[in-house]
């Protein structure tokens, strides 16, 4: 998101506010001239604070009067709809998670217990409000999305993330603590239960036994961090992993790979993996919808079984053995067509612009 709003026409006033307190990205919206400021809600409350967080952010609105407010993430995606039912000023949110109520109750920490519940009806409600339009990161997000909100789907529009064309680097493995002597296997994903990390390291043990490669997982602490930790330490992996927990280059990492491996059971759209093909290294990764949607059906990448670690490793080896095709030749001239960032950002501009102007979308 902040990529694309740097990316958003000067005649445009903008204004980014943020749920929490410190945010890794501030320095980069404030150098594209955007001003920044936070509601000052506590992360440990995030399900739970909604309604201090609207009162907060309507504080905002009357004093900036915008004339359309665009959000991000469930949280943030409820706070801005409850903040603005009072002046009705159009709304568009985005749906950036697959909405599949199966998956959401077994990856997403808390989502079966009744207060989840009850969350998830007030979501629901809000949601359908007449002010408020959805922007989808892929179809599979609009279908289970407006499945499990009951938001009709002509309320909703398709537009993926777009990722910028990456420089080249001058930055070396051994610069980035990295070994040199070993080929190099990438994750980028935060440390969630939904992004499968322990069963990434089990395929880590099983390339063991035919090839010494490293893995580097990019992302920041979460609630999947204890079970990563409880899998290195199972498979004796120690010296085989680097977690980094946050880089402001992740391209860096992405150029000095050798594949890009992706076991997220749960996705929106998987940005990291278009990052990866637009680096151009092969990219092998669970199929799952979001993830097939990303890559072409899987023509631009090595898609195995949902679960399988076996499966990616045998992937992920025949591609580090030389027996894999051009698709990840093919994958970065996809990226440039289908996930251009300044053309993501003019067709999300444009959006924003007749919602600002009309107070609806033409869907």
């Amino acid at each position: 998101m902040v990529r694309e709003i740097g990316l958003l026409s000067t005649d445009i006033e903008q204004r980014l506010v943020t749920l929490y307190g410190d945010h890794s990205l501030a320095a980069t919206v404030e150098q594209a001239g955007v001003p920044i400021s936070s509601l000052g809600l506590a992360h440990t409350r995030s399900g739970w604070n909604w309604i201090a967080g609207a009162r907060r952010l309507e504080e905002h609105i009357n004093e900036f009067r915008p004339d359309v407010v665009h959000s991000s993430l469930t949280s943030a995606n409820l706070v801005a709809g409850l903040a603005t039912i009072k002046s009705r000023i159009p709304n568009l949110s985005t749906f950036t998670l697959s909405g599949d109520p199966r998956l959401v109750r077994e990856l997403q920490p808390g989502a079966r217990t009744r207060r989840a519940a009850l969350l998830r009806s007030v979501v629901s409600w809000v949601a359908r409000r007449p002010h408020i339009w959805f922007r989808a990161l892929t179809q599979d997000s609009k279908i289970t999305n407006c499945a499990a909100s009951k938001v009709d789907l002509d309320r909703v529009f398709v537009l993926p993330r777009g990722v910028p064309t990456p420089e080249e680097t001058l930055t070396t493995r051994s610069s980035l603590g990295l070994p040199t002597d070993a080929p190099i296997l990438l994750n980028v994903a935060r440390q969630a239960a939904q992004k499968g990390h322990p069963q990434l390291i089990e395929m880590l043990s099983i390339i063991h036994n035919e090839v010494p490669a490293h893995l580097v997982i990019l992302g920041r602490p979460g609630d999947g961090s204890r079970d990563l930790s409880l899998a290195i330490a199972r498979w004796g992996l120690d010296q085989s992993v680097t977690v980094v927990p946050y880089t402001s280059r992740p391209f860096d990492f992405y150029l000095n790979a050798d594949v890009f491996v992706f076991s997220s059971l749960m996705e929106g759209l998987g940005t990291a993996v278009i990052e990866a093909m637009a680096s151009g290294i092969p990219v092998v990764a669970y199929d799952i919808p979001p993830v097939r949607e990303a890559t072409g059906n899987g023509r631009f990448a090595y898609l195995t079984p949902v679960g399988d670690p076996a499966a990616m490793a045998k992937a992920a080896v025949d591609v580090l053995e030389g027996n894999a095709d051009d698709r990840s030749q093919r994958a970065t001239a996809w990226v440039k067509d289908a996930y251009s960032l300044p053309r993501i950002a003019s067709q999300l501009e444009s959006r924003l612009r007749e919602l600002a102007t009309s107070g609806s979308l033409s869907i």
